[in-house]
């Protein structure tokens, strides 16, 4: 360890010192150096610094760098110096033995909570003899703090450090400059198994009513234990909602949704954070078929085209019966369909 100070401006007595423990050096002005620890310590006269060497955790303390006068003494310089290690120095080897290792450090969940759209998850980080919590919220898979003990606590003069990375993973960290340890979790795995799966949806239709340039659909949503109900009008194949339940219910915390999009296309879905459910419907064709059935105008032409299409088979079945093109001598068809012959055919026999 190597500390420093500024050289005085005049010949004063000078001392490098642990404050309350004992002096390392006095240096006098003649030039004459007093000290206990000469194996240890080497003092540069020409800046007035110190270097300390094979420090144990003994050594720890506040260092003074102070001039005397007389009865007056002059703080020059103060270093707060924490060993957490010791260091041993040789002419063959130099190393750290006997370090201060900090403890063990465990981060677990303490509680899941689950509501619509988002997961609420609160974790212990902790190490021997000391702890904290915090408390995360996660919402499309990116999770932020939102409350518990702050991020870092101080045990043993060692900080115990909990934070965030990476949208949802935990770091439990407990460390000083010799040792460290910790504990790391990804806290959206929390969230997906404490979710349950959803139950299976079932959009169907209520009921279609006609109007002229119009027509309105009725359908229901439903799933286990809730169903929604809402209704649409259709107009020139784009359809609008026209009211009913919200689009939106909740059902066992998990919302059931009803939408619109394409012009047409109804989806009734059910869905948590792991799982969902889901039906489809194109409402168009069922305005087509009701249509057909429900207007009169449209009924009688199709019948009228029906009967007229039945009537030319008919006359053609019976021409093609009794009037064949490659005999002429055939003119009428009796009732009973039996040939009869012409006039001029009769006078001839």
């Amino acid at each position: 360890m190597e500390i420093q100070t500024l050289k005085p401006n005049r010949p004063l007595t000078f001392l490098w010192r642990l404050k309350d423990k004992y002096n390392i050096i006095v240096y006098y002005p003649g030039g004459e150096t007093i000290t206990d620890f000469r194996d240890r310590t080497q003092f540069r006269t020409e800046d007035f610094s110190l270097l300390y060497k094979n420090l144990d955790l003994n050594d720890g303390g506040l260092y003074q760098a102070a001039i005397r006068h007389s009865d007056i003494e002059e703080i020059l310089a103060e270093y707060n110096v924490t060993v957490q290690g010791m260091f041993t120095e040789t002419s063959e080897t130099s190393a750290f033995h006997k370090p201060d290792q900090v403890s063990a450090v465990v981060l677990k969940g303490a509680s899941v909570s689950l509501s619509p759209g988002s997961c609420t998850v609160t974790v212990t980080c902790s190490t021997q003899g000391s702890s904290l919590n915090s408390t995360f919220t996660c919402t499309n898979h990116i999770c932020s703090e939102d409350g518990g003990d702050p991020p870092e606590v101080v045990t043993s003069a060692v900080p115990l450090q909990l934070y965030l990375s990476n949208g949802s993973i935990l770091t439990c960290n407990h460390s000083n400059q010799v040792s460290w340890s910790n504990d790391t979790m990804d806290i959206k795995p929390l969230c997906l198994r404490n979710a349950n799966q959803v139950s299976a949806v079932v959009l169907k239709v209520a009921s279609v009513s006609l109007s002229p340039g119009s027509c309105t659909v009725t359908v229901t949503c439903s799933t286990q234990g809730s169903s929604l109900n809402s209704t649409f009008t259709c107009t020139n194949h784009s359809c609008s909602e026209d009211g009913g339940d919200p689009s939106e219910v909740l059902t066992s915390a998990v919302p059931l949704q009803l939408y619109l999009s394409h012009g047409s296309i109804l989806t009734c879905n059910h869905s948590n954070q792991v799982s969902w459910s889901n039906d489809t419907m194109d409402i168009t064709p069922l305005c087509s078929r009701n249509a057909v059935i429900h207007d009169p105008q449209k009924t009688i032409v199709i019948i009228c085209s029906v009967l007229a299409i039945i009537g030319f088979l008919v006359v053609f079945w019976v021409c093609t019966k009794c009037w064949p093109p490659h005999d002429y001598t055939r003119s009428v068809c009796s009732p009973t369909g039996e040939l009869e012959l012409g006039a001029r055919e009769q006078a001839m026999e």
